[in-house]
């Protein structure tokens, strides 16, 4: 007999399928019929969010911060999940970890950040002072250093743990919920919603990603060029873009991503090394130098501004907004 083929809809999860689809479905359509409206109201609602619950998102990644402390250095630091032998090197590990959250915003955002943070600094410093340009060193290695990534190793340090101590195959989040919720819970609705939020929120980090790089890149396109491309250059951008992941994707992680997460490692590296041979390298290196003793002096107050009486709003427009995104993929 012949083995019975399924059906590629036979493997589809309805739950985290049908419901995220329609969401996504009917919100744009209602973005699309008025963009201007649907613009402003996500806009008040993006404000509200980080500006009343910013302490909120601060306490949470505090918290974050103490938990893998612990899990790193105390006494379950030595245990290890599984007896497997690593398939990858920790420097690969490393690098697709990295390029999987910074990517191309490591090397557009980081020097648009700077000057963002020198024009409008936070607590009260007034713009383009000395001590904005400390700030403005400060910042970047802040957003785009070992703080945020915690968010990344907590988790997965609950999927490690569902992988290879309970033998659970799925990468759903109310699997990951078992522990906690019980089966029973996590495999009925409260879990069910638990994943249809997680599917919801992961598609809206992936868009948020489109639309903060795409116009990066057209801005780029527009500076080579002179004048401003056409729209059919981003849907273009947004196509290639989709397609390029689909295949990374089908290739699998080691043929896929992890080649790529290398390729991309070796050109950053190289694209750094060429800017500190042949820009101000000594510039470069007493103000970073300077920029990572302001980060390690202010570290702690950083991860709890909310800026509540200068009201700068970098912590709500841009500190909240990036950790919770970057975690969100």
């Amino acid at each position: 007999m012949k083995p019975d083929k399924k059906s590629p809809f036979s493997m589809v999860n309805g739950w985290t399928f049908f419901p995220p689809l329609i969401f996504t479905v009917l919100l744009t359509a209602v973005v699309m019929a008025n963009p201007t409206v649907a613009g402003s109201v996500l806009e008040t609602l993006f404000s509200f969010i980080t500006d009343k619950f910013a302490w909120l998102f601060d306490w949470y990644y505090l918290a974050l911060i103490v938990v893998v402390l612990i899990l790193a250095f105390g006494p379950l630091g030595k245990k290890r999940f599984g007896n497997e032998k690593p398939e990858y090197s920790t420097l690969s590990w490393l690098g697709m970890i990295f390029t999987g959250a910074a990517g191309l915003g490591v090397l557009t955002w980081t020097s648009v950040e700077w000057l963002y943070t020198y024009q409008s600094p936070m607590w009260g410093v007034e713009a383009g002072t000395v001590e904005a340009l400390q700030q403005a060193a400060m910042m970047p290695l802040f957003h785009w250093g070992p703080v945020f990534y915690l968010g990344y190793a907590l988790i997965a340090v609950l999927f490690a743990y569902q992988f290879y101590c309970k033998k659970v195959d799925d990468t759903l989040p109310s699997t990951a919920c078992i522990s906690l919720l019980g089966k029973k819970r996590a495999r009925g609705g409260l879990g069910k919603t638990i994943d249809i939020i997680y599917i919801v929120a992961l598609l809206s980090s992936v868009v948020t990603c489109v639309g903060v790089n795409v116009p990066t890149l057209v801005a780029i396109i527009t500076n080579i060029i002179g004048y401003e491309p056409p729209f059919i250059v981003s849907v273009v951008l947004i196509m290639a873009w989709s397609i390029i992941m689909a295949v990374l994707l089908f290739a699998g992680l080691k043929k896929g991503i992890g080649l790529l997460s290398n390729i991309r490692v070796y050109v950053g590296f190289g694209i750094l090394v060429f800017v500190l041979l042949f820009g101000p390298s000594f510039f470069m290196l007493n103000s970073f130098t300077d920029g990572l003793g302001m980060l390690m002096q202010n570290t702690l107050h950083l991860v709890c501004n909310t800026d509540p009486y200068a009201k700068s709003g970098i912590p709500q427009n841009w500190t909240v907004f990036y950790a919770d995104n970057a975690n969100t993929q």
